[in-house]
């Protein structure tokens, strides 16, 4: 167990670690708290088989966990048992078992696998996958037996320097790798703090003004006019409106439930009342969609896997329905089952670019931008941050200070001294 003396040492390490970020420290200590539990930390230094990966597998097969909080654990224990109290990175892995394939075809298809069985999204699928085959290209004719973390740091370094894409990028690829080692390979990568990093530039936000807002919105007409006044009426992310469902629609209260969003939180945030008619209306039609499509044998949505499984036929329910479904039938691509989709992210890209031009608008206009205009119209109300906050589904108050930066306009409300001649 960690004894008193050790518990502040321990943090003020956490906190000096780059990238673990302050608010995750006392979720991380928690995990070498849980660790350490019927052990010193003299007893693990000293121990030839440190025993993290029977505990990282103990967690995964809990079914208590969200993926993150598993690789959270992972990622931590592998720094406090490395770092902290210096343990060989052999030893660590002497209690592992890589797992050897005879070539990437053959690892891309275990890790297809992997991620189905640990329930993540096709996004996710799709993009992990298509990183992993870069970087095998990458790798060229090199033997799976001959890749480690060293191709892995070049690869990366290859892609800040050469390919200079952004820092959230390269975190994806990074992200992408250590599934396929991790989880497929059976190995860690170890020590990556020798890659090229991407450089992190801050960015102010695209914010559009009220009478700007206005002027798109009047271009678009139909679902997509609604679609975009959800978007700036309740600081929906685009990914969240496409997915809304016909349940979690408030009308009485005028509440719209967001689930499943970023981080895979759930939260809820206001519903303009003047949508309420506009949005009934909408439904009507939609409903009477899903009842042809019922009597055609099709009419199934789909539904995240332990819902699924806890309820067997609610697939075509009325209430588990998309609330703008796609205007075509598709095959789903994992289970083959004929399905109403809903609409695609990049339909409404599409639409709201095309408004912004035709409105005379100098802005780069993506669907996000009503999000950040949202923000920013309510704080210029005079609304609390907190519940700006909570209405964003932020973590940290300190993603929506960003807000008042536009707010203030970074300095630039001073009247410069040229008008003063």
């Amino acid at each position: 167990m960690i004894l008193p003396h050790e518990k502040e040492s321990i943090i003020g390490s956490l906190k000096a670690q780059p990238g673990f970020f302050e608010k995750t420290i006392p979720y991380r200590f928690n995990w070498i708290e849980q660790f350490c539990r019927d052990r010193s930390t003299e007893a693990i230094r000293a121990s030839e088989y440190s025993g993290y990966q029977q505990f990282l597998a103990e967690l995964e097969q809990s079914n208590a966990l969200e993926h993150w909080q598993i690789e959270q654990a992972r990622e931590t224990l592998f720094w406090f048992l490395r770092k902290y109290l210096g343990l060989e990175e052999g030893k660590l892995h002497s209690e592992q078992y890589h797992q050897v394939y005879k070539d990437f075809n053959e690892a891309i298809s275990k890790t297809r696998e992997c991620i189905r069985v640990k329930h993540l999204s096709y996004r996710t699928e799709q993009a992990y996958l298509s990183w992993i085959q870069r970087f095998a290209r990458f790798c060229g004719d090199r033997p799976m037996s001959m890749v480690n973390s060293s191709q892995v740091r070049e690869f990366l370094s290859h892609l800040a320097l050469n390919e200079r894409i952004s820092a959230s990028t390269q975190n994806q690829a990074m992200s992408a790798l250590l599934f396929l080692f991790r989880h497929v390979l059976g190995q860690e990568l170890g020590d990556m703090t020798l890659t090229l990093r991407a450089k992190t530039r801050k960015k102010i936000p695209v914010v559009l003004t009220k009478r700007e807002v206005r002027m798109v919105i009047d271009e678009l007409d139909g679902t997509t006019q609604l679609m975009v006044q959800l978007l700036y009426g309740t600081g929906m992310r685009i990914s969240e409106c496409t997915r809304l469902r016909v349940k979690d629609v408030g009308f009485e209260e005028c509440i719209l439930t967001i689930r499943q969003g970023k981080g895979n939180k759930d939260r809820r945030t206001v519903f303009p009342k003047s949508l309420v008619e506009p949005l009934k209306f909408h439904l009507d039609r939609v409903k009477s969609l899903h009842e042809a499509d019922l009597k055609k044998g099709h009419g199934e949505v789909y539904l995240p896997e332990s819902i699924a499984k806890k309820y067997s036929n609610s697939g075509k329910n009325w209430i588990w329905q998309y609330v703008f479904p796609s205007g075509r039938l598709a095959v789903d691509p994992r289970s083959g089952i004929v399905r109403r989709h809903h609409v695609l992210d990049k339909t409404i890209q599409k639409w709201v670019k095309n408004a912004a031009i035709a409105s005379g608008i100098e802005k780069d206009v993506t669907p996000h931008v009503f999000r950040h205009s949202f923000a920013t119209h309510l704080l210029e109300a005079g609304r609390d941050i907190r519940t700006v906050q909570e209405l964003l589904g932020h973590a940290d108050v300190s993603t929506t200070m960003i807000y008042t930066h536009v707010l203030n306009k970074g300095g630039v409300s001073v009247t410069s001294p040229l008008d003063d001649l």
